[in-house]
């Protein structure tokens, strides 16, 4: 127990620095330097911050140093971005200076599949383990921690939130967060690892699983030096928390560019599938689903079944999305008659139907209708989940007619899903105008409401979720 607490504390240090150092920092934009060391000004790290550059005594209003050894307080976080061959005595360094950690951004190692890079890499983990240092990579971006003031770019959000992300890809890790985040998605931690030479995926799963600040774990990996440790660290994860999995490099070409890339073995496709799923993990295949599976378990209430009760404004609408339900193994069962005569007296305009799908036509402009529409909807047990279709060629059409339309619609959908107790998303497609339709998604997401693009995008992610809890379930009631 005491081994584990240890393992805990000794990765807390790492995403909790009071002083960081740069080495190869500058104030030349063209240089990874000034990179890392103005992400670390702007996302507002409140420790120390040092550049490591002989030929300057101060960068940004950062002092600067020749050697990590030559600062005269501690240094707890290093990243590293200078050619691979001055690696070895700058890990030399931080090992004799004390330091906790050590972001190698430089490549040129075992990924390039030469014996000298393969031999460079072993260098730095066996300088390493004369101290307690842990270096992440070589050949990733490193720490992603807002509440610590760790950052890798100058355009990530300050805002923390509870999903973490470990990626083998420093470019994975950087499209995720960013479209994770125009999802309203934030993020307790995301790590870029690169090559794995010390800390590495077991290491960092096992780590987060129980992080107290972590509810959700996103986990995109092209290879493991460690597999029998990876799959008992994702079965340890997945015990505690959802866990999805976007595995890279599961056809050929796909494994040949992980070759090159990171320098890992990627494995037989079926072989991890059956893994990550014998160990709980949702796998995903594409950054999409990826993306799409994340806020289904971040913002959706945890859903019982797969009953889908629809609301829209278009008969056909409603016809062709109970046919995709139907397709992905959703039901779309009828209101109870007590439900239907409710919605009967409420919904009259000529065109419109009361049964499941509930067709509002013109009703659906009309936004005193909605708390009653939500209200009796919410009170129907046959329903696990409901599903609201919003078509944006409809809302820019009326909104020419009433142009309040668009703000009372949303205050109209926001204020319902606030008192529904059903989870509840909106689907709302893409369209022509999708200025208009990404400032009324804005608008939404304020308020956590979960939305996607498409049905099947949605229904997708929710049977991720779903089969979740039910491995979940079953697992607590062995």
């Amino acid at each position: 127990m005491q081994n584990k607490k240890s393992k805990k504390d000794e990765l807390d240090r790492i995403f909790s620095p009071r002083s960081v150092a740069v080495v190869g920092a500058s104030e030349n934009i063209k240089r990874s330097g000034y990179r890392f060391l103005k992400s670390f000004i702007t996302i507002g790290f409140k420790g120390s911050l040092y550049a490591i550059n002989p030929s300057t005594d101060k960068v940004f209003h950062c002092p600067a140093y020749p050697r990590i050894t030559d600062v005269p307080g501690n240094v707890d976080h290093v990243v590293v971005c200078v050619p691979s061959i001055h690696i070895p005595s700058i890990i030399q360094d931080c090992v004799d200076k004390s330091v906790n950690s050590v972001v190698v951004f430089s490549s040129e190692f075992s990924e390039t599949g030469t014996e000298e890079g393969r031999l460079l890499e072993e260098e730095l983990v066996k300088i390493a383990r004369k101290s307690h240092l842990r270096i992440i990579g070589p050949n990733c971006m490193g720490i992603y921690c807002p509440s610590s003031g760790l950052s890798f770019r100058l355009d990530m959000p300050k805002r923390s939130g509870t999903v973490a992300m470990i990626s083998q890809s420093g470019g994975m890790a950087i499209s995720s967060l960013l479209s994770a985040t125009e999802r309203n998605i934030f993020f307790s931690k995301v790590i870029s690892y690169g090559n794995e030479a010390d800390l590495g995926a077991p290491e960092l799963l096992e780590y987060l699983s129980v992080d107290d600040n972590t509810s959700i774990i996103m986990v995109y990996i092209e290879g493991t030096k460690n597999g029998r440790e990876l799959f008992s660290a994702l079965k340890k994860a997945c015990s505690r928390k959802p866990v999805i999995v976007l595995k890279g490099g599961i056809s050929n070409a796909g494994a040949r560019a992980v070759e090159s890339h990171t320098g890992a073995l990627s494995g037989i496709a079926n072989i991890w599938a059956s893994a990550v799923n014998q160990s709980g993990g949702s796998q995903v295949y594409n950054l999409e689903e990826f993306i799409d599976t994340a806020l289904a378990f971040n913002s959706l209430k945890r859903p019982k079944g797969r009953r889908l009760g629809i609301i829209t404004v278009s008969g056909g609408i409603g016809v062709n999305l109970s046919d995709l339900a139907i397709a992905m193994n959703f039901e779309v069962p009828l209101f109870s008659k007590e439900i239907e005569g409710q919605f009967a007296e409420i919904i009259t305009a000529p065109g419109t139907g009361v049964q499941n799908p509930l067709d509002m036509a013109a009703t659906y402009f009309i936004q005193n209708k909605f708390r009653s529409v939500f209200n009796i909807i919410d009170q129907d047990k046959s329903l696990d989940l409901i599903m609201m279709h919003i078509s944006m060629e409809y809302v820019s059409r009326f909104t020419e007619i009433n142009p309040k339309l668009e703000d009372d619609l949303i205050n109209a959908v926001t204020g319902c899903y606030q008192r529904i107790e059903h989870p509840f998303f909106v689907v709302i497609p893409y369209t022509i105008d999708d200025d208009i339709r990404k400032n009324f998604i804005d608008k939404l997401l304020e308020h956590n409401i979960p939305i996607f693009p498409t049905i099947e995008r949605a229904l997708n992610a929710i049977d991720h979720c779903i089969r979740y809890y039910q491995r979940i379930d079953s697992m607590q009631c062995l």
